[in-house]
């Protein structure tokens, strides 16, 4: 089923949408549906481009071992420093929420960062049941004030279709959104991060196992 997830999801929105599009009556010869489709597809060029070099940099970076370099290095900077326990985790907290600003994909950013900080907090006494939840709690706040992100561009465009020019005679762009995100971002992350000390300091479960 995990295999086939793909084209069942393409065709469960074809088929809803060319449903839709008869219904509506915006589709009204065959030969509209491919011209709907490529329309929508066109709004995803930039982000279609920026995911084929991360993936050769992704392919790359496993290849070459680096993870493995860089965790026994920022292990040995991170005791020379003397920076550890809860501290060290709400810095992660913050340095996975701003890597997330340029490298939207949680997959991609989780293949490079885990198999570095997961073992380099292993060594320094941290469980990877914290380390997991520092990182989801970064990857998860600044989504929306992402470049990167291809809902940010849908978001527009709902926006400008739904647009009073009486109240907002300019088209919406990036900026319109994520200067209106980016306080609710904000917040999030300082929320969850308190919340993150409070499990921490009263040693609360916060998986299976912990």
């Amino acid at each position: 089923f995990m295999s086939a997830i793909v084209p069942l999801i393409f065709l469960a929105f074809c088929t809803v949408g060319i449903a839709y599009g008869y219904g509506a009556g915006t589709i009204k010869d065959k030969k509209d549906i491919p011209k709907y489709m490529s329309k929508g597809v066109a709004t995803m060029n930039d982000v279609c481009v920026t995911f084929f070099f991360v993936s050769q940099m992704l392919y790359m970076f496993n290849v070459s071992k680096l993870a493995t370099v860089l965790s026994v290095l920022g292990e040995r900077f991170l005791r020379s420093i003397h920076l550890g326990g809860l501290g060290l985790l709400i810095v992660f907290i913050i340095l996975v929420a701003f890597l997330n600003v340029f490298m939207i994909s949680a997959s991609s950013k989780y293949l490079i960062l885990a198999p570095i900080f997961i073992g380099m907090f292993n060594n320094l006494g941290i469980d990877p049941v914290w380390t997991q939840l520092a990182y989801r709690i970064g990857d998860s706040c600044t989504n929306s004030i992402s470049p990167l992100n291809a809902c940010l561009f849908a978001c527009i465009g709902i926006l400008n279709n739904y647009r009073d020019e009486k109240y907002n005679p300019e088209p919406a762009g990036l900026g319109t959104v994520m200067s209106s995100v980016f306080v609710f971002c904000m917040a999030m992350l300082v929320t969850f991060i308190l919340l993150f000390v409070v499990f921490y300091l009263f040693k609360l479960p916060v998986g299976i196992g912990n």
